[in-house]
């Protein structure tokens, strides 16, 4: 599975003050977001970002199925801008 397309979708929205992100399904409410061209992964079950890699992503698409691309602001889990420009842990 090609994961790219996810990845083109949310590149270089950060800047656009509500980005957007890769919304997947399940425990947790993850998201995945590109900060500047990191990849960044957020739940309500951490308090910092992950750094991500294309093949978390891959993994991430295969388990939990294909994401939906929401607006930050849209998101149910509510998430602020500032929770992802933490530094990662």
């Amino acid at each position: 599975m090609d994961v790219t397309w996810y990845r083109e979708r949310i590149a270089g929205t950060w800047g656009d003050g509500d980005p957007l992100v890769l919304a997947f399904a399940g425990d947790g409410s993850p998201i995945v977001a590109d900060l500047d061209g990191e990849l960044r992964y957020l739940s309500t079950h951490i308090v910092r970002p992950r750094r991500v890699r294309m093949s978390d992503l891959k993994k991430f698409v295969t388990v939990r199925g294909p994401p939906q691309v929401l607006a930050l602001s849209a998101h149910p889990a509510d998430y602020a801008v500032q929770r992802l420009r933490k530094p990662p842990a």
